[in-house]
């Protein structure tokens, strides 16, 4: 026979309101897996109903009855640089790029960002970084571009690039 079901005062009121206000997913379903099993539930079919297993329902209704906040995953954590300044990265890349005058014995697209982010973050980055933030930037240059075809397409972006940044300092504006 199961335990008794835990709960404690004025988390079900919380949890109704929850239910009515929220717009987050993963509020809703921790009011669910506090409500449910008052409702006479067992965890395991409060798990298959919100598509969880019986192990999370319990932690999360647990978290519920103590006042925290559902643990909140995904997005970028562990970042190196903020999002908003990656393409001002690898376009400063890109135009350091350019300064290695003869094609022969000319630095890649990949050494350039490395050798910045090593100067921004002082810290050893790994070859998936590059290209997943080559992959991120890509289709913000050129709509539909990968990280292999900005890599291919570099020196020509680095002349438009070099004129966009002359350009910019003609008229006294920041670049990029």
């Amino acid at each position: 026979m199961p335990r008794p079901v835990n709960h404690s005062a004025g988390a079900e009121q919380r949890a109704h309101r929850i239910l009515q206000e929220t717009s987050d997913i993963e509020e809703m379903r921790a009011a669910q897996a506090y409500l449910l099993p008052l409702a006479g539930l067992t965890l395991a079919q409060t798990a298959l109903m919100l598509g969880r297993d019986r192990y999370w329902v319990s932690r999360t209704r647990n978290r519920f009855i103590r006042g925290q906040m559902p643990l909140q995953h995904g997005g970028r954590r562990h970042s190196l640089v903020p999002e908003d300044q990656e393409l001002k990265m690898v376009k400063m890349a890109i135009v350091e790029s350019g300064i290695d005058a003869p094609l022969i014995g000319r630095r890649s697209l990949r050494q350039h960002l490395r050798a910045v982010l090593d100067r921004l973050t002082k810290a050893e980055v790994a070859e998936s970084t590059i290209t997943a933030l080559l992959d991120r930037v890509a289709p913000k240059l050129i709509s539909g571009a990968t990280s292999t075809e900005l890599q291919q397409i570099n020196y020509w972006l680095e002349r438009v690039y070099s004129a966009e940044q002359a350009l910019c300092q003609k008229k006294n504006i920041p670049w990029p």
